[in-house]
């Protein structure tokens, strides 16, 4: 259970927690389960609400990031959630960054899409690293995947969405991947009942559990998902056809031609792909300097803090 780390404005950010007994097992509240946002350090709440029960012991929101309810750019926003298990009041915070939808690139290819790729290109970087070293390098690939990789796959960072489309059958138990799939947004089935809700999230040993209880006749609309062994798996197992919308954060693919981060990224990348080819060389003390600059600007894109660290404060070979 849990929350994005980054909310984008204009979309929708979705949260979930549980409530457990002594023994761990799921037990609904006492009465309902209540959220407030507030912005930085704020002490007023720009919104508040009720969350939705979902099934026994799980309950979700769905709010809109919008600036009509008071999200602005490159804020931070914590998420206090309040439950009352039995006597015991539990309290849980989250917190995420919001972005705007320029500030999240992908690519559009076939039935996955995403926002505009940015305008950084592979030439540009290589130009910088030969500018900034005195180099005459002509192949800087093994360097730049590197480090689009490391940017896009990292823990609790997620600079990368993309948007999968496709229909289920009737008696279709799961979808795979889409290709660099790194973690689900939300997924939503069209065409039915619950026509533009997202789907509950429920752990492998429960959907292994209502499967083993379920005859064919049990087969309905999807309302639950799961994920294993890179599939995607619903429950009910779908009794009819259905479209899917699969939002999704994802690592940056092998393509080098078009690099998916958006402009803010630049430093980032350059000074990645120097310390990348100050290691390959084993210049090391200048590696790890500039590598301390690359860090520093993935800090502040992480909305860890405005300024780097002084360690890292320091303009080391111009980069």
């Amino acid at each position: 259970m849990g929350c994005p780390g980054q909310g984008i404005l204009g979309q929708y950010l979705t949260f979930t927690v549980r409530t457990n007994d002594g023994n761990g097992e799921p037990i609904d509240a006492t009465g309902s389960v209540t959220y407030s946002i507030y912005e930085d350090e704020g002490t007023t709440a720009i919104m508040s609400g009720t969350m939705t029960k979902a099934e026994t012991g799980k309950y979700t929101e769905q709010i809109s990031v919008s600036t009509a309810n008071g999200f602005e750019r490159y804020k931070s926003y914590n998420i206090d959630v309040t439950a009352t298990v039995a006597t015991r009041t539990i309290k849980k915070t989250y917190n995420f960054l919001c972005l705007g939808g320029s500030d999240i690139a992908s690519a559009v290819s076939g039935s996955v899409a995403g926002a505009a790729e940015g305008s950084i290109t592979k030439a540009e970087i290589l130009t910088a690293l030969n500018t900034k070293l005195r180099r005459n390098e002509t192949n800087i690939d093994s360097d730049l995947r590197q480090v689009l990789k490391d940017i896009s796959g990292r823990d609790g960072f997620d600079p990368l969405s993309a948007t999968a489309t496709g229909t289920i059958e009737a008696g279709d138990k799961y979808i795979d991947y889409p290709a660099d799939f790194k973690r689900e947004i939300s997924i939503i089935l069209n065409d039915g009942t619950y026509d533009g809700k997202p789907l509950t999230k429920i752990e492998w040993k429960e959907y292994l559990k209502k499967r083993a209880e379920e005859t064919t006749s049990d087969r309905d609309e999807p309302i639950y998902y799961t994920k294993h062994m890179k599939r995607i798996y619903f429950y009910p197992v779908p009794d009819a056809e259905y479209t899917y919308t699969l939002e999704f954060y994802r690592n940056h693919p092998d393509d080098l031609d078009t690099i998916l981060f958006a402009e803010r990224f630049r430093k980032a990348i350059e000074r990645g792909v120097i310390a990348e080819n100050l290691e390959g060389r084993q210049r090391w003390d200048e590696a790890e300097k500039v590598r301390g600059l690359y860090e520093s600007e993935i800090y502040k894109m992480q909305g860890q803090y405005d300024h780097p660290p002084d360690s890292m404060q320091c303009n080391y070979l111009g980069v």
